[in-house]
C-alpha cells in the first residue's frame, strides 16, 4: 500500500508517548488527502462547505475525545478502502469514553462514499438530531455506504447504525450492520421521510427500544429494501422485530427475515405494518417471534399491503403466527407459502380479504391451525390447506369463508374444491412445491385469467408445476436459512430432476454460484449429461463447501437442466458472514451421492410389466408381518393404505405416497399394534385403483 508521510509527531496525552510513526493529529476543518497509517482526532472535525476529504485504504482513525465527524453543506467525504485494507473509525482503546459521535452528513454532496470502512463504537447523544445515527447520520444527504462493517454503535434516539432524515436517499449496500442499539427506533437502520436503497446487507443482532429492531421506516418513507439478510434483531417495547413500516410504503423484496422478535409491542415479529402500504414480495420470513399479533407479518390500522410470493414458516405469536390482519385491506394476497408456524397460519379480524394461490400447511394451533376468520369475510381461490392442527379453517363470531377450487383437507363446500393429498416435493424439509402427479396440478380455477405462466390451467397452491419444459430441476436446501461464517463452511442440499414427458430425454445438468457482486462462479457441479427416462423422478443429496476467502454478502446457489435448448433452473440463497478481512484458505468443493450414476441401468434392461397389478399379500393369514406387492408399467405416484373392517385407516401411506419406477415392488406391513381381525388394503397408482383382504391372527 502506498504511504505518504503527512506528519510525524510525538504526542504526550495522558502519559502516552508513542515513538515516531506515520501519524496525523487533526481537529477543526479538514480537507485534502489522509494517507497516514494513523489519524488521531483530538477535537471535532468538519469537512467545510464545498471541500472534499479523501481517505486512502488502510488508514486507522482514532477518536481521543467524544466528538462529531461532520461533512457539511455540499462537502464530500471519499473514504474508499479495499476488502483486504479497510478504513477504520473508532475510539482509541487507551482513552475509552462514550465512543465518538459518528459521521454526520449535513446537506452533503451526493458524491460522498464510505466503502470497505469499519465503523465501531459510534454513539449518538444529545438534543434534537444529535441523538440519531450512531455510526452514520444523513440529513438531506445521499452518500453511498457499501461493503462496510458497522457494529457496536448506539443512539439515545433512533438509528443505532444508520439514520436517514429529511429526503435523504443514500445507497446502503452489501454491509454488515450488527450488534447496534437504539433507545428509539431502527437499531440497524432508521428512515424518517427518506427513501434509501437498502440492498444486500446483513442486518443482524441489533436491539431497539421502540419499533424496528432491524430496520424502521417512519413518516412517509419509501425505501427499497431488497435482498438483505435481516436476522436476530429485537425490540424491547416496540413492534416489528425485523422491519417496521409506520405510515410508510417501502418495497420489501427478496429478503431473508429470520429469528427476529418483537416482545411487548403490538406485534410483527418479522414485519409490522401500521397505516402503511408496503409491497412485500419474494421474502423468506421464518422463525420470528412476538407475544402478540403476527409472528411473520402483522397489519394494523388501515394498512393495505401487497403480500405476494413470500414463504412464512416457523413463526410464533399469540394471534396469527404466520400473518395477522386487523382493520386492514389487503390489496394483493397471493402466491404465499405459510407453513410450520406455532399458531394460526393466517388470522383475519375485522377485515375483508381475498386470497389466491396460497399454500397454508402444517401450522399448529389448538383451535385453528390454518385460517381463522372472525368478524370478517374472506374469499380464497386456488389455495391448498393441508396438515394444519387442529382445523384447516376456523370461523369465529361473524366470520365467513368462501372457498373455490381449493384442496382443503377434510373438505369444504364450494365449487371445484377437493380433499386429496397434494403430494409435495418434501414436506419434511418444508419444500411444498408440487411433484409431477399431484392432484393439484391443472385443478384450479379454469378461468383463463388464472392460467399459470406456462399457459396451462391454474394449479392449486403458490407453486405451479411448469409444464413448458420436458425436464424440471429442483433444489431443496437442508437447514435454512443458511449462514456461512467468516472462516468458511458448507451446506447440504437435495437436487431432483423430473421428466414429465412421455419419452426419454438426454439431459445436461450442472450447478454454479452467483456471488454478491453478480458474477457467476463455476460450475461447481457438472456439467453431466444423463438419459432421463419418461415419467421418472430422481434425486441426490450433495454438499457444497464455501471457502473462508469468499466475500461477505448474499449468494445464490443455482441448478440447471438443459434439453435440446430448453432450460429449467432453480436456486436458493445463502449468506456469508464476515467480521474482518477474508483469508486465502478453503475451496469450492461439491461432493455427495454420485451424480453421474443416476442411470447406470438402462431403462430397456428393466423387466417392465405390461399392466398394473396388486398382488395378494403373503403370508395370509399373518402374525404380525406380511408383504404387499404391486407392479407398474410406467413410473407413477403410489399410495398404499390399510383399513380395518369398520373403514378406519390403520396403516396410512405405507409407500410414503412417493413415485416408483416401472417394475415390481414390495412393501412390508407390520400389524403388531393391531388386534386380530380382517383388514382391507387399497392401492392407488396413477388412475389405477385396487384392493384386497388380509387376516391378522394372533
Amino acid at each position: 500500500m502506498k504511504r505518504l508521510l503527512l506528519l510525524s509527531i510525538c504526542l504526550s496525552l495522558g502519559g502516552f508517548s508513542p515513538t515516531w510513526a506515520d501519524l496525523l493529529e487533526v481537529s477543526g476543518d479538514v480537507w485534502g488527502v489522509w494517507s497516514a497509517d494513523t489519524v488521531v482526532v483530538t477535537g471535532e472535525v468538519r469537512v467545510p462547505p464545498g471541500q472534499t476529504l479523501a481517505i486512502e485504504p488502510g488508514v486507522e482513525i482514532y477518536f481521543f475525545i467524544y466528538c462529531k465527524f461532520i461533512v457539511d453543506d455540499s462537502a464530500a467525504l471519499i473514504a474508499t478502502g479495499t476488502m483486504r485494507d479497510s478504513i477504520s473509525f473508532m475510539e482509541h482503546w487507551l482513552w475509552p469514553t462514550n465512543g465518538w459521535h459518528g459521521i454526520r452528513f449535513i446537506n452533503a454532496s451526493n458524491v460522498s462514499i464510505l466503502e470497505y470502512c469499519h465503523l465501531t463504537n459510534g454513539y449518538a447523544y444529545g438534543g434534537g438530531d444529535d441523538e440519531n445515527g450512531g455510526a452514520v447520520h444523513c440529513y438531506n444527504s445521499s452518500p453511498v455506504v457499501q461493503n462496510c462493517l458497522i457494529d457496536r454503535c448506539s443512539a439515545t434516539g433512533s438509528g443505532g447504525g444508520i439514520a436517514c432524515y429529511s429526503n435523504s436517499c443514500p445507497i446502503i449496500s452489501d454491509n454488515v450492520i450488527g450488534g447496534n442499539s437504539a433507545d428509539g427506533y431502527g437499531a440497524g437502520i432508521y428512515c424518517d421521510n427518506s427513501s434509501p436503497v437498502i440492498n444486500g446487507n446483513d442486518v443482524s443482532s441489533n436491539t431497539a427500544g421502540g419499533n424496528g429492531g432491524g430496520i424502521s421506516c417512519h413518516n412517509n418513507s419509501c425505501p427499497v429494501i431488497d435482498s438483505n439478510y435481516i436476522s436476530g434483531n429485537a425490540n424491547a417495547w416496540g413492534s416489528g422485530g425485523g422491519i417496521c413500516c409506520y405510515e410508510s410504503s417501502p418495497v420489501i423484496n427478496g429478503n431473508t427475515i429470520s429469528g427476529n422478535s418483537a416482545t411487548y409491542g403490538f406485534g410483527g415479529g418479522g414485519i409490522y405494518c401500521y397505516n402503511a402500504s408496503p409491497d412485500i414480495s419474494v421474502n423468506v420470513i421464518n422463525a420470528n417471534l412476538t407475544y402478540w399479533d403476527g409472528g411473520g407479518i402483522c397489519c394494523h390500522g388501515n394498512s393495505s399491503p401487497s403480500i405476494t410470493n413470500n414463504t412464512l414458516s416457523g413463526n410464533s405469536a399469540s394471534n396469527g403466527a404466520g400473518v395477522y390482519i386487523e382493520d386492514a385491506t389487503i390489496s394483493t394476497f397471493e402466491f404465499n407459502e405459510i407453513s410450520n408456524n406455532s399458531g394460526e397460519g393466517v388470522q383475519i379480524y375485522n377485515s375483508n380479504v381475498t386470497m389466491n394461490k396460497n399454500t397454508i400447511v402444517d401450522n399448529q394451533d389448538p383451535y385453528s391451525g390454518g385460517i381463522s376468520c372472525t368478524t370478517s369475510s374472506m374469499e380464497i381461490r386456488n389455495c391448498i390447506l393441508w396438515g394444519n392442527t387442529s382445523q384447516q379453517i376456523h370461523l369465529g363470531s361473524g366470520g365467513s369463508v368462501q372457498a373455490t377450487y381449493c384442496d382443503i383437507q377434510d373438505g369444504w363446500t364450494g365449487i371445484g374444491n377437493i380433499d386429496d393429498n397434494p403430494i409435495f416435493i418434501n414436506s419434511a424439509l418444508s419444500d411444498y412445491r408440487l411433484q409431477w402427479g399431484s392432484p393439484c396440478i391443472d385443478s384450479g380455477d379454469p378461468d383463463p385469467q388464472y392460467y399459470d405462466p406456462d399457459g396451462t390451467r391454474a394449479d392449486m397452491g403458490c407453486y405451479y408445476y411448469d409444464q413448458s419444459m420436458p425436464v424440471r430441476i429442483l433444489l431443496t436446501p437442508y437447514g435454512v436459512p443458511i449462514q456461512i461464517s467468516a472462516v468458511g463452511g458448507s451446506f447440504d442440499f437435495n437436487i431432483q430432476a423430473t421428466n414429465a414427458d412421455s419419452v426419454s430425454h438426454p439431459t445436461t445438468i450442472w450447478c454454479d454460484i452467483t456471488m454478491p457482486s453478480g458474477q457467476v462462479y463455476g460450475p461447481v457441479l457438472g456439467p453431466v449429461t444423463i438419459n432421463m427416462p419418461a415419467g421418472l423422478t430422481v434425486e441426490r443429496d450433495r454438499s457444497q463447501d464455501i471457502p473462508a476467502f469468499a466475500p461477505p454478502g448474499l449468494f445464490s446457489f443455482n441448478a440447471y437442466a438443459e434439453v435440446a435448448g430448453i432450460y429449467s433452473t432453480d436456486s436458493f440463497p445463502f449468506v456469508k458472514l464476515s467480521t474482518g478481512d477474508g483469508e486465502s484458505e478453503g475451496s469450492w468443493n461439491n461432493n455427495g451421492e454420485p451424480f453421474d450414476e443416476w442411470f447406470d441401468l438402462a431403462q430397456d434392461a428393466i423387466d417392465i410389466p405390461e399392466n398394473y397389478s396388486l398382488y395378494p399379500n403373503y403370508p395370509n393369514p399373518f402374525n404380525p408381518i406380511t408383504v404387499l406387492g404391486f407392479q407398474l408399467p410406467v413410473a407413477c405416484w403410489v399410495k398404499l393404505e390399510v383399513f380395518d373392517i369398520s373403514g378406519s385407516r390403520v396403516g396410512v401411506d405405507l409407500a410414503s405416497t412417493r413415485q416408483y419406477p416401472p417394475g415390481t415392488h414390495e412393501v412390508t406391513f407390520n400389524g403388531s399394534n393391531l388386534s386380530s381381525g380382517i383388514y382391507i388394503y387399497n392401492l392407488t397408482a396413477g388412475d389405477y385403483k385396487a384392493s384386497g383382504k388380509m387376516v391378522l391372527m394372533k
